[in-house]
């Protein structure tokens, strides 16, 4: 009897601990988008007070600790060489990263398009107007998360209690 109620309350901690985890990608799907518009927003400022080029634009987004979950920054170059396509090179860093959901990788793939294309109020205007998708998309996702992830550890716990209780 003793070791069928261990086997329940471990199945039954399995179950909250995959619930765990299922709301854990959420709130780093929340996090992802939270700091896509975080990078549209330092772009945004560091273009109309500093008028920075793409190389330095990319050196100084590097550098920012609030963007540690946007790992392809580490790929996107800061100096120019030459027979080098920063375009090209955005794009391949961007879609390296694997853990960005399709909506951020698509505004960060229209991001890289705009910069250095033209004058800065043309790109300050532009990556205005995804800045406000992905302030849309940020309260998508922090929705998301607040439904979603009590829902599925809720649901995980309860499937283990269940499971828990078939074992006994």
């Amino acid at each position: 009897m003793l070791l069928r109620l261990s086997a329940a309350l471990m199945i039954t901690g399995a179950g909250a601990l995959i619930g765990v985890k299922q709301a854990e990608k959420l709130r780093d799907a929340r996090e992802v988008s939270r700091q896509t518009a975080e990078l549209l927003r330092r772009s945004c400022a560091l273009l109309r007070c500093q008028a920075l080029n793409v190389y330095q634009l990319a050196g100084a987004l590097k550098c920012s600790e609030m963007l540690a979950k946007l790992s392809f920054l580490s790929d996107v170059p800061t100096v120019y060489r030459q027979g080098s396509d920063f375009h090209l090179q955005w794009r391949e860093a961007v879609e390296g990263q694997n853990d960005l959901m399709d909506e951020e990788r698509e505004l960060l793939l229209k991001f890289g398009e705009i910069l250095g294309t033209t004058d800065i109020e043309g790109q300050v205007s532009a990556i205005s107007v995804l800045l406000s998708e992905a302030d849309e998309l940020t309260c998508r996702r922090s929705g998301e998360y607040a439904q979603r992830g009590r829902l599925c550890r809720s649901l995980w716990a309860l499937f283990g209690l269940m499971a828990g209780i078939l074992v006994i």
